[in-house]
């Protein structure tokens, strides 16, 4: 074997070592990093919350990929050192280059730590409202009433005040119920008392306020506010309408208006409204 062929086998075999070394370590590295990203992510989920969670699993996941290119790199001869005073230097040039992608960066982990919301509540600010689908460093995503995504960059939710539905797990609605004045004031507050005691969708704890309300030219109103577990919130609405419509005509009650007030996303209020 002459002194060219022994060079050249050498190299070939060096090579093909050095390929089978990269992929073994790209397998390997990419598996690890999932598979901690995953659990880790589990882990946090369980003992915090999913909104920690979630970014915790992008964060060691995009690490861990940082760390196995530059690992990649070494074996195949580059020098980091040059490379990463290079990034360096281009790091600040985007820096500059995209403030605001770094502003909600900023953001978005002041909102990891502040916990205003979570993955699944219901949330509402500046006219934008809907469920939080997702929760990363750049933006939060919304998915809106009519099923479509809304994309908030995480600066907006950090300078805007922010309204959670899902915060508590109760929340209180109104209802008023507006009459003549001919009709028997007494008998028309015990149907409404009897009423709301008898709604299981009702909690009683706090109980029912029930009170009149207003006075008008020819009618008056009566407010019952009450209180609901916040997932019956929808069905809460349907259910004391229909129970107070029936009951009051049952007594021969003559409905002015009856409409159910509740707080709702785009900070208004809407009316369910049930005339005579």
């Amino acid at each position: 074997m002459t002194l060219d062929q022994s060079i050249l086998n050498f190299f070939s075999l060096y090579y093909v070592q050095t390929t089978v070394k990269i992929i073994l370590l790209a397998v390997v590295g990419y598996g690890v990093t999932s598979f901690l990203s995953k659990h880790i992510s589990s882990f946090i989920k369980q003992k915090v919350n999913s909104h920690v969670g979630l970014l915790a699993q992008k964060f060691i996941y995009y690490f861990g990929l940082t760390l196995l290119l530059l690992t990649i790199l070494s074996e195949l001869g580059f020098n980091l050192t040059a490379l990463l005073g290079a990034a360096g230097v281009a790091g600040v040039a985007i820096g500059f280059a995209s403030r605001t992608s770094m502003s909600n960066v900023i953001s978005g982990i002041f909102l990891l730590f502040e916990r205003a919301f979570s993955i699944h509540d219901f949330i509402s600010f500046d006219g934008v409202s809907g469920t939080v689908e997702e929760i990363d460093l750049f933006s939060v995503k919304l998915r809106t009433l009519d099923n479509t995504l809304i994309r908030v960059p995480n600066e907006l939710l950090l300078t805007k005040p922010i309204t959670n539905f899902s915060h508590y797990k109760t929340r209180r609605l109104s209802c008023t119920i507006t009459v003549d004045y001919q009709t028997n004031m007494k008998e028309f507050v015990e149907t409404v008392r009897t009423v709301a005691q008898q709604q299981k969708i009702v909690l009683q704890d706090p109980l029912p306020d029930i009170r009149i309300d207003e006075f008008f030219d020819n009618h008056c109103s009566l407010r019952m506010r009450f209180w609901v577990n916040n997932s019956d919130v929808t069905q809460a609405r349907q259910d004391v309408l229909a129970e107070l419509k029936q009951a009051l005509t049952n007594k021969n009650i003559t409905i002015h208006e009856l409409y159910l007030g509740f707080k709702v996303p785009n900070s208004c209020v809407t009316h369910i409204r049930m005339q005579k």
